[in-house]
């Protein structure tokens, strides 16, 4: 049952109740304000206190208007209920702000009423152009100032609104209350009011209108905000995957760094500190966020004392093994502990404290040597805190193994056994990626990443400490605001032993550079249309009679001008019938003396009954000849244009191989091309399929073209003709020239019946009747073809033919089939 119905069903029925008549009264318009709020919020996708349209505006004076103003108490409640369903139901500040803004709607409802009744009186038709602009002005603009008003203040008292956001969130209420009055007061109001006939007559039109223009408003609307997402999400991605690519080429380069003291290593056969420090520091001096470089060797157990005297006779004179202090137990002696001794590294007076460390020492990292060698490639440690300065970060080791072989050793016992160190390299998160974003520009999104090889308590390896919850969570509804989803932009990277992953996020910077606010403001648009409808459906529905009047005229206006269309085009369809079988008579007729002509001129041409004589009366034949010969094709081209338009040109399809097929039709040009010096020239794909189709339609138009592009080159040009196949294993025919070209406009001319084409490159003996281009695009489209042009002027022009891929035949059936 509709709201009003049910409302004034419950005015009427228990009108021996007054109490329990306003109770339920009160009550359905409390439900129906939530309800219609609630809608609202949901249609627009809406998150606060305001919507661009408000509906609940409109019932709530509608009913005050209808019932009195006693009933704005359930208008207190249902906006009371909404506001605290959109907060925290057990929160003391919660109901604070529900009871002030749903006073303020209440006072609104109240005041609009006053308004109507005071400067348009209620009850009223709104028939007339005047009373309907004073009532929606009244209860529109001028009364919705007070609960936005209301409920802006209290939002900004409690902290909810800054003093920026409060110009904009009271427009954006109070246009939601005007439009809200506007679009949906006047169908409460007729379906109120049934007691009143006229009114009962305009809720079909009222409603309706209503229906359709509110609905399409939030179908554009969703529509357009579904773009935009689109478009910001795209330009996120993009975003996100330049920031992708240059933290992998930061890191790539950084394990290049690694690899070049490898190689270094491996092939100097005796290393001096002075050597290492010169190469290392060159590597450390390009690669950002590299900190220290080691060259830690392997030492037995028991060459330990030989190991400390070598490195204290190469200047390091305090030089002693030491290992770091563990709670586990160390391997059994039995096992020949091998030690992995920091021998040299840069820089050295920074790290000089770590000379004779032994790596291998630590439960931890010699389980990552071990693998490094094991495996000969690199293995990589988990985060650890590095200490630069003022300034503290995550970062890693990385173990890469030399042996003493210029090639990591086939099997694992020779790599074990001809382990000679392990370059190491400690890096810093922090470092690595600020100096690959450095001088980009890029500045609008929160990188992090996280090493999925790790617990997930100690996988974040940057930034060094995560953004508070909070603010984690502002983020996240600003990029759901600007169209980027919730879930971060990931990218899953595989760094030496480790599997890592790049997460992007945008920033508040992205996310204010692309707000989505073309579809707020066709929404907003959509409805301020819609209040134009709702005010003009008031004032045509006021003049009924008039209305229908024009309406009837306009259709019979409309009814005559269709049958007149209707008699033009059958008329236009006879004559252009008519034109096609007088031309085809025509050409029937004119071909019977042509060809008597031709015959008896070749009889001439060659003396049967003697010779001419007078060598003027042979230049007379030829010229009879050649003109009746071009008459000749002039008719074949209309019959053949005839029948196609006709739907009767009837096709004989065979197999075709088109090497033959070009060699034929080139020779018949070989004497005109030969005569301007115009070379013709065939490319031919190797192992070329054939074409299924009819042989007689393709030379005509294979001939066309060819004559077309003589005709069109000057003298010492080219004419080509070359086949190949495409991706879709269709036939691809191009003729092209070196002739004078077409320009971009004409193209279009040149493929309508009759027309020529006219520019200075071309003299009038290129002349033709005008059919040939057509005549080769509609038997292209029998063969279920393409024909299209290309061409500039003084450039030439190619005309490529694309057969279907049905089409093509396989060469190897063409020994089956013989």
């Amino acid at each position: 049952m509709e709201f009003p119905e049910l409302l004034l069903r419950s005015y009427l029925t228990n009108a021996e109740h007054p109490y329990f008549r306003s109770i339920i009264v009160a009550l359905v318009v409390a439900v129906g304000y939530a309800a219609f709020g609630k809608l609202a919020l949901v249609a627009v996708s809406g998150a606060g206190y305001a919507s661009p349209i408000w509906p609940a505006a409109g019932l709530a004076l509608a009913a005050v208007l209808l019932f009195g103003n006693w009933v704005s108490i359930g208008v207190f409640i249902g906006s009371y209920i909404l506001n605290v369903m959109l907060g925290d139901p057990f929160s003391t500040n919660t109901h604070f702000l529900s009871f002030c803004i749903a006073m303020g709607a209440t006072l609104q409802a109240v005041f609009g009423a006053y308004l109507v009744r005071r400067f348009v009186g209620f009850p009223t038709s709104l028939d007339e152009p005047g009373v309907i602009c004073r009532f929606f002005l009244s209860a529109g603009p001028i009364a919705s100032v007070v609960s936005p008003t209301v409920g802006t203040a209290i939002l900004f008292a409690v902290g909810k609104l800054s003093i920026e956001e409060i110009a904009q969130s009271w427009g954006i209420w109070w246009l939601g209350d005007t439009l809200g009055v506007i679009v949906f007061a006047p169908v409460v109001l007729c379906l109120g009011m049934k007691e009143l006939d006229f009114w009962n007559r305009r809720k079909g039109p009222i409603c309706i209108s209503m229906l359709i223009t509110i609905t399409s408003a939030a179908l554009v609307f969703h529509v357009a905000m579904g773009l935009e997402k689109d478009r910001v999400a795209l330009a996120f991605q993009d975003r996100a995957k330049s920031v992708d690519q240059l933290i992998g080429r930061a890191l790539a380069e950084a394990m290049n760094g690694l690899h070049d003291i490898q190689n270094f290593v491996r092939l100097s056969e005796h290393i001096t500190r002075q050597e290492y420090a010169i190469f290392a520091n060159s590597v450390l001096g390009r690669i950002d966020g590299l900190h220290a470089i080691s060259l830690n060797l392997r030492v037995h157990e028991h060459d330990k004392a030989a190991f400390e005297r070598q490195m204290r006779s190469m200047g390091v004179p305090d030089f002693k093994i030491w290992e770091i202090p563990s709670e586990l137990p160390r391997p059994s002696p039995v096992k020949a502990y091998e030690s992995v001794v920091v021998s040299y590294i840069e820089p050295l007076e920074s790290n000089r404290p770590a000379l004779g460390l032994d790596a291998a020492s630590n439960p931890t990292r010699r389980a990552a040597l071990h693998t490094a060698r094991d495996t000969g490639q690199p293995t990589m440690t988990e985060r650890l805190t590095l200490v630069q300065g003022t300034r503290e970060d995550y970062g890693v080791l990385v173990f890469l193994p030399v042996y003493n072989t210029q090639t990591v050793p086939s099997n694992m016992a020779d790599r074990r056994s001809e382990l000679y160190g392990y370059i190491v390299g400690v890096f810093s998160f922090g470092a690595v990626i600020e100096n690959a974003m450095s001088g980009t520009g890029v500045d609008d999104v929160d990188i992090t990443i996280l090493d999925r090889s790790a617990p997930a308590e100690t996988s974040l390896l940057y930034p060094k400490t995560e953004l508070p919850a909070h603010l984690a969570r502002v983020r996240r509804l600003e990029s759901s605001a600007s169209g980027v989803m919730d879930n971060p932009w990931t990218s899953p990277i595989r760094i030496a032993d480790r599997a890592w992953e790049i997460q992007i996020r945008p920033t508040p910077k992205f996310n204010a550079a692309n707000r989505l606010t073309t579809a707020w403001f066709i929404l907003v648009g959509c409805l301020i249309f819609a209040s134009v409808i709702s005010i003009v459906v008031l004032i045509v529905t006021g003049r009924q009679r008039v209305i229908e009047g024009m309406v009837n005229q306009r259709t019979a206006e409309l009814v005559d001008k269709t049958m007149h269309l209707e008699h033009i085009k059958t008329e236009a369809e006879r004559a252009n019938q008519a034109k096609t079988d007088f031309l085809a008579s025509m050409s029937h007729d004119l071909r019977t003396p042509l060809n008597a002509i031709l015959g008896f001129t070749d009889m001439m041409r060659v003396g049967v009954y003697g010779d001419l004589g007078n060598p003027k009366y042979k230049g007379y034949v030829e010229d009879i000849h050649r003109s009746g010969s071009h008459l000749i094709a002039l008719i074949d081209d209309i019959l053949d244009v005839s029948k196609i338009e006709a739907g009767k040109f009837v096709l004989s399809e065979d197999r075709i191989q088109i090497h033959p097929l070009i060699q034929r039709s080139m020779r018949q040009l070989d004497v005109i091309a030969a005569s301007s010096n115009i070379r013709l020239n065939a490319r031919i794909a190797p192992h070329m399929q054939d074409l299924w189709a009819d042989e007689k339609i393709l030379t005509q138009i294979l001939n066309n073209l060819l004559s077309n592009a003589v005709k069109f080159t000057g003298v010492g040009g080219q004419v080509n003709v070359s086949t190949q196949t495409d991706a879709d294993d269709a036939i691809v025919i191009k003729v092209s020239d070196t002739g004078c070209g077409m320009a971009s406009d004409e193209i279009a001319r040149a493929l309508n019946a009759f027309e020529q084409i006219h520019n200075p490159y071309v003299s009038d003996v290129h002349k033709g009747t005008g059919l040939g281009l057509h005549i080769c695009t509609q038997l292209m489209d029998l063969l279920g073809g393409k024909l299209e042009i290309e061409s500039a002027i003084g450039k030439g022009t190619t005309v490529t033919l694309r057969f279907p891929p049905k089409r093509t035949i396989d060469p190897i059936a063409r020994s089956d089939a013989a």
